[in-house]
């Protein structure tokens, strides 16, 4: 059945409840929306959780307030089996993050990242947020591109009544002196003014699809390209300098009324925060020597200092009619901009030099932007919804400029090849299109007896478009003419010319791409209650993807250098069973199967240039997706004042699993293959327990903890690629993740307070290659303190961060590869209601 047939079919039985309802003349209730309404307390999430029919987790703004966490990401390194990864990916059981998905309101999100098509989680400020639900066991009403699990966001319901607030913080990170370079007047909102922009001239050359060479025929004159030259900011010298100390804002306010037969509200909220990462870090590299002993290559000292500025603002208009019918329109713009300088040092044992300093300057722009109109129906036996969500995510990183220089004994001189200095220019769009509608068909329901029909599907259209150019400005100079390279950057570089430094275009035959992914997706399941002790689902979900990615030149988009395609066509059954012993001890027993499927990139053939690390990544257009069977088993037991606690075991077996690995050959060029098999299993305790069980004297008290342990096997076929380990645990999985928090709070004095402790066990960060070992993230162990209290309309908060200030290493067969250091920080919150 075609979706927009589905959709058709859900608003024909949303008239006939309107017209069901206007005859019943029911009471009007409270306003409800789209979702159902999470509420913060820990008791009405665990209720939540209860009358869950899978196996999930829900994490509610009160935790992630209390947990002191300013965005998703870190909020969700605090739910049972989850980790996080560079500050913004979320791994769940140890599973990288092309196994996990993310909703925004029930609704898939594109990515602003270059390389991945998952949605960095720091993107989303938990101002904005209401609920995060991790579900662990699929369902068939959800997507089934998640092998760890699948994270819903919420964002905040419309209130019942007139509610505001305003907050202002500071954070003692923005104090710090370090690194920056001149830029522009409005970084400390999160946006360029224009500083970086790519001069006009430049950009009408690349579209008019010349190559920018010197050329009558093919690209342009000489002066031409010499103004082109000139256009270029002339900004490359480093500085040490304190960052603007600017509040950090969060502001809301909503209201809802009634009218005629029902009630309209919304809610608006506004946040811009600032923060800063500064400091230095060390890095060393090793070869395996004689008696397979690891020689060390080269070591590095990095200094850095990175200012991130994150602005983002939320509208939800609701109309609810008798209680009923729900209508919903979400409008979020998310920012997130960071401002990179960096120098590192580096000495290699087989230079001809002594060192070599690289100097970046990186600005990076991160946006998104959704809107979304949804509706809920319901009647005594059906209840239909139906969503349309239209979202663009863009990720601009103008002009990023990378200088080398060479140290010959005495000083550092520039060093004038293409990997003496380098401009690029990199943009990203990622559009997203969905329409969906699920329908519950209540054929029979009797007491806690009841059997229900489910069925659905949606429709979702993505397209991505990337571009990078790359610019060097070439020693042109006559011999014996070149300048004094021991001067400043800007002074050397800012000659310019047909006989000093000239533009070259160095933008390579991977650098331009598009891909389009079509999905179309159906489901049908049973819900049954034979019993009042027995509920399960039984469903099974159809999807069909067909990925397509075109690599091209900038200046001939029509013949693609290379092209790459995917098609699946997948049923993917689902069992879920839920045991209810007695009303608060719950067995849940799942199966599921899901599916993966490669990035757009890993497609591609032609080789490009990986920003994060430098490797040269070459696609592979033979790739396959990936199934998994997934089998879930969770005992819950609940008992009063929030106590509860649960004991699970999962177990998950892919079919050709993604990996990256390394070709064979003496330079490390990353690839993409389907392994053999892989397994990952492990097992998960959690629960909350309140000291006053212990003595009256800790009646304020309580613990709230998880700890997982998880294991898993990947194997790769000898003969792809030259990884030294051929069986090992998948890339980023820790064995064991711990959590434990010790809360205090005084309701008589409106206090919460509490120490938060996290850890997570190694992983490999990095797959070792030609005889050297993986190398291992050692466990880094964070404690942080977290103080809030409200008195009448205002409110205050101090959070005090990695408190143990740990070195977190990086390690290869006992060599340390990378050691960090991140420091204290504290935060000040002052808040006022109204």
């Amino acid at each position: 059945m075609p979706m927009k047939y589905l959709v058709i079919l859900a608003l024909i039985l949303s008239t006939h409840l309107a017209a069901e309802s206007s005859i019943s003349g029911e009471a009007i209730q409270e306003m409800t929306v789209a979702a159902p309404r999470i509420k913060n307390s820990v008791e009405a999430l665990l209720e939540v959780r209860k009358q869950k029919n899978d196996v999930s987790d829900v994490l509610g703004q009160e935790a992630m307030s209390r947990s002191g966490d300013s965005d998703a990401a870190a909020s969700l390194r605090r739910v049972t089996g989850l980790t996080l990864v560079n500050g913004k990916f979320v791994y769940v059981r140890g599973l990288g993050e092309r196994y996990s998905s993310v909703l925004l309101n029930g609704s898939q999100v594109p990515s602003p990242e270059p390389t991945r098509r998952v949605v960095p989680l720091d993107l989303f400020p938990v101002a904005i947020l209401e609920s995060i639900t991790v579900q662990k066991s699929f369902s068939p009403d959800r997507p089934a591109e998640f092998g760890g699990g699948l994270i819903e966001l919420q964002t905040r319901n419309i209130p019942s009544k007139f509610t505001g607030q305003m907050t202002l913080g500071a954070n003692t990170d923005n104090f710090q002196s370090g690194l920056s370079y001149l830029g522009g007047k409005q970084d400390h909102l999160g946006f360029d003014d224009g500083t970086r922009k790519m001069p006009s001239i430049i950009r009408n050359a690349f579209r008019s699809k010349k190559k920018i060479i010197v050329s009558e025929t093919e690209g342009f004159k000489m002066e031409e390209i010499v103004k082109m030259t000139k256009s270029l900011s002339n900004t490359y010298n480093v500085k040490e300098s304190s960052g603007e100390v600017l509040p950090n804002i969060q502001f809301s306010l909503g209201d809802s009324k009634k009218i005629a037969q029902g009630k309209i509200g919304g809610l608006m909220g506004f946040i811009y925060s600032n923060g800063a990462d500064v400091g230095e870090r060390q890095a060393n590299s090793y070869n395996v020597g004689a008696g397979q002993k690891l020689e060390k290559d080269d070591k590095s000292n990095v200094t850095y200092a990175e200012r991130e500025v994150q602005l983002g603002g939320a509208l939800d208009l609701g109309f609810d009619y008798r209680d009923s019918h729900q209508f919903k329109l979400t409008s979020i713009l998310l920012r997130n901009s960071t401002n990179l300088t960096q120098e590192k040092i580096t000495e290699k044992s087989s230079d001809s030099f002594s060192s070599r300093k690289y100097t970046l300057m990186e600005w990076t722009e991160r946006q998104l932007f959704l809107n979304q109109i949804s509706g809920a129906h319901r009647s005594d036996t059906v209840d239909a919804k139906w969503r349309f969500n239209k979202s663009i995510a863009n990720r601009d990183s103008p002009d990023s400029r990378e200088i080398m220089r060479n140290n010959d004994g005495s000083q550092y001189v520039l060093e004038t090849d293409v990997a003496g200095n380098k401009r690029v220019f990199s943009q990203l769009e990622d559009q997203s299109q969905e329409i969906g509608a699920d329908l519950d068909l209540k054929l029979y329901e009797r007491g806690d007896r009841k059997f229900l029909l489910k069925f659905g599907g949606a429709q979702n259209t993505k397209k991505r478009i990337s571009d990078v150019y790359r610019l060097h400005l070439k020693n042109n100079f006559a011999p014996g003419s070149v300048p004094d390279l021991s001067q400043d950057t800007e002074t050397i570089l800012g000659q310019r010319g047909s006989d000093a430094f000239l533009l070259t275009n160095i933008t390579d035959s991977a650098d331009s791409f598009t891909g389009d992914q079509q999905l179309m997706s159906y489901y049908t399941a049973v819900e049954m209650s034979p019993s009042e002790k027995w509920t399960m689902v039984v469903g099974a979900r159809k999807e069909r993807s067909l990925q397509e990615v075109k690599t091209f030149k900038y200046y001939e988009p029509d013949m693609p250098t290379s092209e790459g395609s995917l098609k699946m066509d997948d049923v993917l059954p689902s069992y879920n069973v839920t045991w209810k012993v007695t009303k608060d001890e719950r067995f849940r027993l799942a199966y599921g199967e899901t599916v993966a499927r490669p990035d757009f990139r890993e497609l591609s053939t032609v080789s490009y240039i990986e920003d994060e690390t430098g490797y040269d990544v070459i696609g592979n257009s033979h790739l396959k997706g990936t199934v998994i069977k997934n089998w879930d088993l969770r005992y819950e037991r609940y008992f009063a004042d929030s106590d509860y606690y649960s004991l699970g075991f999962f177990y998950k077996d892919f079919q050709a699993p993604i990996e990256a690995v390394f070709e064979p050959g003496d330079k490390l060029v990353k690839t993409f293959m389907n392994a053999e098999t892989a397994t990952n299993y492990g097992a998960e305790v959690e629960g909350r327990y309140s000291l006053r069980n212990i003595a009256r004297t800790f009646r304020r008290w309580s613990v709230a903890s998880n700890v997982s342990v998880i294991n898993s096997i990947v194997t790769i076929d000898a003969s792809q690629g030259n990884q030294t380990s051929k069986e090992r645990p998948l890339q980023g999985q820790s064995p064991y993740v711990a959590n434990i928090q010790l809360l205090y709070d005084r309701p008589q004095y409106k206090i919460s307070s509490g120490l938060v402790y996290n850890v997570v066990g190694k992983r490999i960060t990095e797959v070792g290659t030609n005889a050297r070992p993986d190398v291992y993230e050692q466990p880094v162990h964070q404690l942080d303190f977290i103080f809030n209290q409200k008195f009448g309309d205002w409110g205050y908060g101090l959070r005090a961060r990695n408190l143990l200030n740990p070195v977190a290493i990086s390690s290869q067969g006992g060599e340390v590869v990378r050691s960090r250091q991140r420091g204290r920080s504290y935060v000040f919150n002052l808040s006022a209601y109204f």
